[in-house]
């Protein structure tokens, strides 16, 4: 068994020599993890932005499901994701457990809250400016969209996620 300082210099080595397996494994951990923000990113803006505009029954509950999500832990959601596609699982049949989408599955179920709640708490603090955007005959989508790209959530959103290491958690 390799010591620690050992496993060091077999790190280095295999970093400055660009050994292929290496750059595989970087490559598909960068793959699953921008393919799981971009697509929690999606979803995260478009309940947030209906959370903030709309007013629908079940939106606190929705609210206060989201807000909940936000502190669940990476294992919780990777035993989620495992009941869910083993094969005993009602997505069992699609053979997908042990894979990249089950990572990026994982991944959305722990970043979809974050961006949600991102876009809730920064559209609910635009009433300022949706009023005249309202009064000019933008739809409320647009207002939202606008609002939330004029003050920076794109940013807001990866700075959180990156700090908190979530988009980064393995299945």
């Amino acid at each position: 068994m390799l010591d620690l300082s050992e496993a060091f210099r077999a790190a280095l080595r295999q970093i400055s020599v660009l050994d292929p397996h290496l750059i595989e494994i970087v490559g598909l951990s960068l793959r699953v993890t921008l393919t799981a923000v971009f697509l929690a990113t999606v979803i995260g803006f478009a309940v947030g932005g209906a959370l903030a505009v709309y007013r629908f029954p079940g939106r606190g509950t929705l609210a206060a499901v989201l807000n909940a999500l936000m502190g669940l832990p990476p294992v919780v959601a990777g035993l989620f994701v495992y009941i869910l596609l083993s094969n005993a699982g009602p997505l069992g049949v699609l053979q997908l457990l042990y894979t990249p989408v089950a990572m990026i599955i994982a991944q959305i179920i722990l970043i979809v809250p974050i961006i949600s709640a991102l876009t809730t708490s920064n559209s609910a603090t635009d009433a300022v400016m949706r009023k005249p955007a309202r009064m000019a005959g933008s739809a409320p989508g647009q207002i939202t969209l606008r609002t939330m790209v004029a003050k920076g959530t794109l940013k807001l959103c990866a700075m959180r996620i990156r700090l908190r290491g979530t988009a980064s958690t393995p299945l």
